[in-house]
């Protein structure tokens, strides 16, 4: 952080969550450990559906007593159905939150273009909830293992992901694909990645074009990374730049 504030992207949306059980709400119904929250004030953590699926990604601060939650999930409004569907007995109150006008405070409003954001985000190998990924994949699938705790207690969705990592039953990896055709709209036409032999073997989940340069991020079935040529369905090659690891 730069002068205690927290770094955030001017598209996120926000709520804030008061009440006395917002910890003990985040601890069963997200995949990361806020057993001991109040002492470092910031996490990120995964919100999945009863098939272990991600709903939303989000970034959770406390300041000054109040906890934050940020999104840049495109379904930001089904993240907050999915919030108050499951406050049940629990001391929980949603408040929605014009983020800037309230609390320039505590953030720092990080200026990026939409092209500028999606390109460091492809890079990087960080995922956006969008058409391409809400309720569609498993956590590890996107490579989001560093926010997911395996030691925490049950959550909804964790038997799902607990079976995938202990049995080795993850079938897809998160990766960064590079294509130099100029015609960018072509490639747009489909989400699917197919070899060689027109077997669909992964999908695009987010894509921009710099350079002259086509950036994909796609989630490929790992035995069709071991094709020598995969390609968009109007059959642009596209070349294999990073696998996303666990470590990353």
């Amino acid at each position: 952080m730069e002068e205690n504030k927290f770094f955030i992207n001017k598209n996120s949306s926000s709520i804030i969550l008061e009440g006395k059980d917002v910890l003990t709400f985040l601890q069963r119904l997200s995949t990361n450990d806020f057993t001991n929250f109040k002492d470092v004030k910031f996490t990120t953590t995964c919100f999945l559906n009863d098939k272990g699926k991600i709903v939303d990604i989000c970034d959770i601060y406390l300041f000054n007593d109040k906890y934050y939650l940020t999104s840049q999930s495109k379904y930001f409004g089904e993240t907050i159905k999915y919030l108050e569907k499951y406050i049940i007995m629990d001391d929980v109150k949603i408040i929605k939150n014009e983020l800037y006008n309230s609390d320039l405070e505590m953030f720092r409003v990080i200026e990026n273009t939409e092209e500028e954001l999606k390109l460091k985000n492809i890079n990087l190998g960080q995922i956006n909830i969008n058409e391409f990924t809400f309720q569609k994949y498993n956590p590890l699938e996107l490579n989001l293992w560093k926010y997911i705790s395996f030691g925490k207690g049950c959550y909804l969705g964790q038997e799902v992901i607990a079976r995938l990592d202990t049995y080795q039953k993850i079938s897809k990896q998160l990766v960064l694909l590079v294509s130099e055709e100029n015609n960018f709209e072509l490639s747009l036409n489909t989400d699917d990645i197919i070899d060689s032999k027109n077997n669909v073997v992964g999908k695009i989940i987010s894509n921009v074009n710099c350079d002259k340069k086509n950036y994909y991020l796609g989630v490929v079935q790992r035995n069709g990374l071991n094709n020598d040529s995969l390609f968009t369905k109007d059959k642009i090659e596209l070349e294999q730049v990073k696998c996303f690891n666990k470590t990353e």
